[in-house]
């Protein structure tokens, strides 16, 4: 199971679905015995992600930061990407034919 954890991947997943599943994994290997940190699962989550969420790693690697903050952060830059993917301003093109 660890092995699990440790080879996660976001891929094409949500962030919320990614959190999902670093949680669910943990919770886990928490209940068979082993022990699993916040900063373990800090570790774990970012190491994993794309390069879409460097700015993320960049700061996280810059000053130590809790789980809560961590997910609070990936949620909120997910959310910001959406938001600019969806306010991209729809143009239409009109040519005329003058004779």
């Amino acid at each position: 199971m660890r092995h699990a954890l440790n080879s996660l991947k976001k891929a094409n997943l949500t962030v919320k679905e990614y959190l999902f599943k670093v949680k669910s994994m943990s919770d886990s290997l928490i209940a068979a015995g082993s022990k699993v940190t916040d900063q373990e699962q800090v570790s774990i989550i970012l190491a994993r992600l794309s390069m879409e969420y460097e700015p993320i790693r960049a700061l996280a690697s810059a000053t130590p930061m809790s789980l809560d903050l961590l997910k609070e952060m990936l949620l909120d830059y997910e959310a910001r990407q959406v938001a600019l993917l969806t306010e991209v301003p729809l143009q239409a093109n009109l040519a005329s034919h003058q004779k």
